[in-house]
């Protein structure tokens, strides 16, 4: 894929945004069902991840982006993130066993 601007002088690939974005969509905006199976569809359609299979604490995905990779663990019931490990350049960070959850409501924040 051809490369595209990026922050601070790196050189991304269309299909890295794309990873990029719909990772975080999955991660952190309230989106319906239809949209998440949608969103895992296209993720898992791209070049650079693959299906890991079962894992423990369900379905694996594992991203390699720049020399880095991004594994995800995924709640097959809730199509939730349930957990995230980047290793790349020397570091590894783990998002552990948590659930970041994002969703509509109608009811406003306390006072």
């Amino acid at each position: 894929m051809k490369a595209v601007g990026a922050p601070h002088g790196t050189s991304l690939t269309v299909d890295q945004v794309i990873s990029g974005g719909l990772t975080g969509l999955l991660a952190m905006t309230p989106a319906p069902p239809a949209v998440r199976a949608a969103a895992f569809r296209a993720l898992a359609s791209l070049p650079e991840v693959r299906n890991l299979g079962r894992v423990d604490g369900g379905q694996g995905l594992l991203i390699t982006d720049n020399g880095a990779t991004i594994k995800l663990v995924l709640d097959p019931a809730t199509s939730r993130i349930r957990s995230s490990t980047y290793t790349g350049k020397g570091e590894k960070v783990t998002g552990g066993d948590t659930v970041d959850a994002a969703e509509w409501t109608n009811v406003g924040p306390p006072r």
